[in-house]
């Protein structure tokens, strides 16, 4: 053997595979899939997020609200006697100077506690100085009412009253809800896409008043917080709301929670009983922030007529609703519904 080698055997290069442009394409496909669904995501995560805060914001509001409301019926603002009174029952003159700022004591109440005139109540219109025309030109406070009292009942000197933010004659304290059946609220019952205005429920309704200011406040469901005006006579097992609303539009179902909050009175709501009425000032700013903010709320008030008789003073409901950027110029019906509400019950005491 010459030299006794080995003899070379030739290496072979393994082939290398690679994508080909279909692989790529499919590859950048269901990568475009996987980020347009991330982006898809984000709205909705925006929006929940969004209606949680609002949700919770309301809240505490609302709680803000019962606080404000058990304070300011706790008691009086003022208490007077009548010095003079309007003949057209326009005015009364408190009989006392007390130096008050114009239009301090707008949009409270008048309640008479005492001699003529006791139980009658009044919506202020504005409060001004008085002067008496009469020698020696004392100076007093004059109150303008919004309705005038009635011919056959114009306050005199033994009229007593008081101011305050409700149009109550005594004063009221923060109580558990009342234990006996509630025949204003009940459940959704039968609701069909061509319900329209009519929503039926499963409360069989007679002897309802026929005269107030009555609102549907629907309680559980899709729908929580969305209230409208309830249109009178109120007979059978239907609630009618205003015309052109439609309760299955607006989310509600079977088996949702409803009450019917307001009542057969003159005195409804807070501020200015205005809740319900167009361009009225129906609501009140935040009070949780001293800057503006786009939250607001209003205070229905109800009578319980529902605690037997012999019972300790029936407590007054307060339901807060809240809205984020309640529009004036509409009804609740054309608004969005209340972020959040919540219910109180306020005892004589």
């Amino acid at each position: 053997m010459a030299g006794n080698r080995t003899p070379s055997i030739p290496l072979r290069h393994a082939r290398e595979s690679g994508l080909s442009l279909i692989e790529i394409i499919i590859a950048l496909f269901v990568f475009m899939l996987g980020v347009l669904g991330i982006f898809a995501i984000i709205p909705v995560a925006m929006h929940q997020s969004a209606q949680a805060i609002r949700t919770n914001r309301g809240g505490i509001i609302a709680q803000m609200a019962v606080a404000m409301a058990q304070y300011q019926m706790a008691g009086p603002h003022f208490e007077g006697t009548v010095r003079e009174a309007d003949p057209s029952g326009n005015w009364i003159v408190e009989n006392t100077d007390q130096a008050w700022v114009t239009d301090q004591w707008k949009d409270y109440y008048l309640s008479f506690t005492d001699g003529k005139c006791i139980g009658l109540s009044r919506l202020i219109a504005s409060n001004v100085p008085y002067t008496d025309p009469n020698p020696p030109n004392e100076d007093f406070e004059q109150i303008i009412v919004g309705t005038p009292f009635p011919a056959t009942n114009l306050p005199d000197a033994t009229s007593r009253y008081r101011i305050a933010t409700f149009g109550v004659d005594a004063s009221y304290t923060l109580v558990a809800p009342p234990t006996e059946p509630d025949s204003r609220g009940g459940l959704v019952s039968g609701i069909k896409e061509t319900s329209g205005n009519q929503l039926p429920v499963d409360v069989n309704y007679q002897n309802w008043p026929t005269t107030g200011t009555f609102f549907i406040l629907i309680t559980s469901g899709r729908a929580a917080g969305r209230v409208c005006r309830l249109t009178l006579p109120l007979s059978g097992a239907s609630l009618q709301g205003p015309a052109g609303f439609d309760f299955y539009k607006e989310g509600v179902r079977d088996g949702d929670g409803y009450y019917l909050i307001g009542n057969g009175s003159t005195i409804v709501s807070y501020p200015g009983n205005n809740f319900g009425t167009a361009n009225a000032g129906q609501t009140l700013p935040d009070p949780s922030s001293t800057v503006a903010t786009e939250y607001s709320y209003a205070i229905v008030v109800s009578d319980t007529s529902e605690m037997p008789d012999g019972a300790e003073a029936a407590p007054v409901r307060i339901d807060v609703l809240v809205f984020w950027n309640y529009d004036d110029s509409k009804t609740p019906a054309n608004n969005k519904k209340a972020v959040a509400f919540q219910t109180a019950y306020l005892r004589p005491y």
